[in-house]
């Protein structure tokens, strides 16, 4: 951790922009992880789920991922993490739907993910008791507490989302051994809004919002009551020092290449070295 905080502090004081993989230029929607962009593993279901496992297939341990779109992105860093310790991993992750039991409204007119999120959350939690997987992984992206279709904002908002952590942890009791919340990244301004042919490194650094904060801090409280059954993973100070980070290539989601990177600080958090 020390070496990854040392590496964010000297990227945050750089007065010019470094070389960088993918290069600056190269940065689009071919750049996110794999198993998205590359295998159609967000968006999984009956039809697609046998495609959309990692691993060996034959490996005694298995870890499930639920979620969204943010989920889909840690996948690199989950395998980077979990497949030298014996572990495949199913995708099980739906685009714009959340890991948590919740219902969503659209997020536009076109928007059909929603009308189908709570038929997916249905099947899912079917297929991890039918899995029984060793390990189950979820993530969120933190901006779908302001699409609630129960049109709750605010408080009640946080309330709802809270409530629902816990309802699906609990649900997940009898179906696995662990759970594993990693909480979303905190948003920035995408790069090709603050990279200009005149900025600087530091016009691309921003701090997590009071709303995200509040949403990592009610999914925190929902676990605390399961004790060694669930964790909680704030990966902030993965990503930020002295609460000032880097921005995102798209603003909230990985490029391949830095979610592979998380894949040791991930390894440690799942699993700590004994005292």
């Amino acid at each position: 951790m020390a070496t990854r905080q040392s590496d964010i502090a000297a990227a945050l004081a750089s007065t010019a922009w470094p070389a960088t993989t993918p290069a600056f230029g190269a940065l689009g929607d071919s750049s996110g992880a794999p198993e998205w962009v590359d295998d159609n593993c967000l968006s999984v279901s009956e039809k697609n789920a046998a495609g959309c496992v990692y691993g060996d297939p034959a490996a005694t341990k298995t870890a499930v991922l639920l979620g969204d779109s943010m989920a889909i992105s840690y996948m690199p860093a989950i395998r980077a993490a979990l497949e030298p310790l014996g572990y495949n991993v199913q995708s099980l992750t739906m685009f714009s739907c959340p890991a948590v039991n919740i219902s969503v409204a659209p997020k536009n007119a076109s928007d059909a993910s929603a009308a189908t999120c709570d038929d997916h959350h249905s099947w899912v939690y079917n297929e991890v008791a039918r899995l029984s997987p060793d390990l189950v992984i979820m993530s969120s992206l933190a901006g779908s507490i302001v699409r609630l279709a129960s049109g709750n904002e605010g408080v009640a908002a946080l309330t709802e989302w809270q409530t629902a952590t816990a309802d699906t942890i609990t649900a997940l009791q009898g179906s696995t051994d662990h759970v594993a919340v990693l909480s979303p990244p905190p948003a920035s301004t995408p790069f090709a809004e603050c990279k200009t042919l005149t900025s600087a490194p530091a016009d691309c650094t921003y701090s997590p919002s009071s709303l995200y904060q509040k949403v990592v801090a009610t999914e925190q409280g929902a676990i605390e009551k399961f004790g060694d059954f669930a964790q909680y993973v704030n990966v902030v100070p993965w990503l930020c020092v002295d609460n000032t980070c880097p921005a995102f290539f798209d603003g909230q989601h990985f490029v391949r290449e830095a979610s592979n990177q998380l894949g040791p600080l991930l390894a440690e958090a799942l699993f700590p070295p004994a005292a």
